[in-house]
């Protein structure tokens, strides 16, 4: 049996373990800080909890263009260190650094000048849209803050140093909560800020992690602690192949991203209980597959660092264990979670009408949790890893703006049907996404040594 098979193989349940427990970590804190922010600024009603939401769709589509400019990268940093080429890891992370503070400068400029055009993009009601706009030129700093920690993050996971990143994640976060405790609600003699608290605590936050970060690296001399004049001096050959793994990524998260804030705009369209709703959510769905974010991360790095060292075989092994260990685990969790859907959405103050729609979208969410993880593992951890992200670029967009898209709308707007079954025919399109990556996988065209 497989479950055998794997539990026999110590050296990868080892290599596994050391790199996704750190990232699993990690990722538990992450989302069980955004779920107490969450029902924090839930306290304050529908409008003000929508407006965070919305405003944070648009940051989503900003995170979703950095984390594929340093994903794409890192495709080439876990090969390179597979082959402890250092010197080619800093020169990937100078390159990564000029894009995204580009990026982030764009972002920022935007966010303060088109405030209104663009939460107005997202929903119609003027009272979520004068709380988003307030909240949005506060948080519009975390721009030119956010990439940093990322890039070091990236770069220290492919060097398999994925502890430090869940430490600074860790202190990060929790800072973050305990600001957001201080400035929400005015306790311990600060005033009561409300969403402007919320706002600057993540603002200070940010620039808390991105110092840690430089801090950290250099003290202690990691391997991802380039010389400033060093990472900068990279040559054109290098840059061609930064951009020939990154632009479909880069190209893919933003498609993406454009994708999910186009399903915004259908909760929102729906009604503000409906956007209420899918906010109390998606923390909750987000800690749900922490876990498989962890584990598809992780066999990002250890596959990556086999295909550089060449070890071919031992690459398609470990991408088969991960993926039948990925599947497993996520069926169990989505039944666990359908079961406690009614007391944790009970956790919320929500009006009677989006506690409904919670309860049902959180079950949507987990019967369909299997196909979404099973999807992240092959995506992030497989096929990418190996050269595959023009096929994953074109594969996603497709299925996301022929299928996703136009289904939610049609249910929603068309037929009229509640939120929850416009939410069920965007997550129907993992079912189709899973099909055809799963016979990419099986094809092997992913086993590549990208940097012999």
């Amino acid at each position: 049996m497989m479950i055998k098979e794997i539990f026999q193989d110590k050296k990868y349940l080892r290599r596994l373990f050391v790199i996704a427990l750190p990232l699993i970590i990690q990722q538990v804190i992450t989302y069980s800080v955004n779920l107490l922010d969450t029902m924090m600024i839930g306290s304050f009603g529908d409008v003000t909890l929508s407006a965070v939401n919305l405003v944070n769709q648009f940051y989503l589509l900003f995170s979703m263009i950095i984390f594929g400019t340093i994903s794409g990268g890192n495709v080439l940093n876990a090969q390179f260190w597979g082959k402890k080429d250092v010197k080619s890891i800093h020169h990937v992370m100078g390159i990564q650094f000029m894009f995204t503070f580009i990026v982030g400068i764009c972002f920022l400029v935007v966010s303060q000048l088109f405030p209104r055009e663009i939460l107005r993009i997202y929903s119609k009601d003027e009272a979520v849209i004068e709380s988003g706009i307030v909240y949005l030129r506060i948080i519009s700093a975390v721009f030119l803050l956010f990439p940093t920690g990322q890039i070091y993050s990236g770069a220290l996971r492919c060097t398999g140093n994925a502890r430090t990143p869940m430490l600074i994640s860790g202190l990060t976060l929790l800072l973050n909560a305990l600001l957001n405790y201080l400035f929400i609600f005015g306790k311990f003699g600060f005033p009561k800020l409300g969403l402007v608290g919320a706002a600057a605590a993540t603002v200070i936050a940010r620039a808390f992690e991105a110092f840690l970060y430089i801090f950290i690296t250099y003290i202690r001399k990691l391997p991802t602690a380039a010389v400033p004049r060093e990472m900068f001096r990279f040559s054109g050959s290098l840059i061609v192949m930064v951009l020939k793994n990154a632009a479909p990524v880069i190209v893919n998260e933003t498609l993406w991203g454009l994708g999910t804030n186009a399903y915004a705009t259908v909760y929102a369209g729906i009604s503000t209980a409906s956007i209420a709703a899918y906010s109390a959510i998606n923390p909750v769905d987000n800690i749900a597959q922490a876990l498989f974010i962890g584990v598809g991360d992780a066999c990002a790095v250890l596959i990556g660092n086999l295909l550089g060292g060449n070890k071919l075989e031992t690459a398609k092994r470990y991408a088969k264990y991960t993926l039948f260990l990925s599947f497993c685990a996520a069926v169990l969790t989505g039944l666990v979670l359908f079961g406690l859907r009614e007391p944790i959405i009970g956790l919320y103050n929500l009006s009677d009408e989006a506690r409904v729609f919670a309860v049902k979208l959180l079950a949507v969410a987990a019967a369909i949790l299997w196909a979404r993880t099973s999807n992240y593992t092959l995506i992030i951890g497989i096929l990418r890893p190996g050269g595959q992200a023009v096929f994953c670029l074109i594969i996603e967009t497709i299925v996301m703006w022929v299928i996703g898209v136009p289904v939610a709308r049609l249910l929603a707007f068309h037929f009229g049907l509640p939120v929850y079954w416009a939410y069920f025919g965007i997550v129907s399109e993992e079912i189709v996404k899973l099909v055809i990556f799963f016979v990419r996988y099986k094809s092997g065209k992913w086993v590549v040594n990208l940097v012999a």
